[in-house]
């Protein structure tokens, strides 16, 4: 049974189908948090291209420049997750606002925006965001490795097994995508 036109029901389901708006808060606060994660990593980058300039010193030793190059690739691998990071958060605005507010039109009109917005469930931007938190995984596990010391014969064997479960991961990733 359905309520007549101009019955308190229909002031009602208004009321209820305007206060998705709210999910505005979400979407506006996660924008921010995208931007902020920019604005680190890229200062990160920069404090980092700065660094990788004492490289050329030539009264560096192997040891310091060997060093040198370690930090720079870990650094480097967590500037990279932070840019990733930031990318999730911008994702889950724009699926935020897809889903609860509407389409976003300049994305209606762009090539690449099938591939990265477009999104009409919770579902398909769970799934999008879930491909993106592990490939930041694998990130961390990679800088992890990066800073690892193999003291002995099983700690070679776990990083290899780990190295192959990762690998599996990608593959059951990327699978899907084909």
């Amino acid at each position: 049974m359905t309520a007549s036109r101009g019955s308190p029901g229909d002031a009602f389901e208004r009321v209820l189908w305007e206060s998705r708006l709210v999910v505005v808060v979400a979407v506006v606060g996660s924008l921010l948090l995208a931007l902020a994660m920019f604005l680190v990593a890229t200062v990160d980058a920069v404090q980092l291209a700065g660094k990788a300039l004492s490289y050329l010193d030539p009264s560096l030793s192997y040891e310091a420049r060997a060093a040198l190059r370690l930090e720079v690739l870990i650094s480097t691998v967590g500037i990279v997750d932070n840019y990733l990071i930031g990318c999730v958060v911008l994702v889950f605005s724009l699926g935020l606002y897809e889903v609860f507010i509407g389409k976003l039109d300049p994305a209606l009109e762009s090539e690449n925006a099938e591939s990265v917005l477009l999104i009409r469930t919770l579902d398909e931007l769970k799934e999008r965001l879930a491909k993106v938190v592990q490939l930041a995984l694998i990130i961390v596990f990679f800088k992890q490795v990066l800073l690892l010391t193999i003291g002995s014969v099983t700690d070679l064997f776990l990083l290899a097994l780990s190295i192959l479960l990762v690998s599996v991961a990608i593959y059951l990733l990327t699978r899907g995508n084909r």
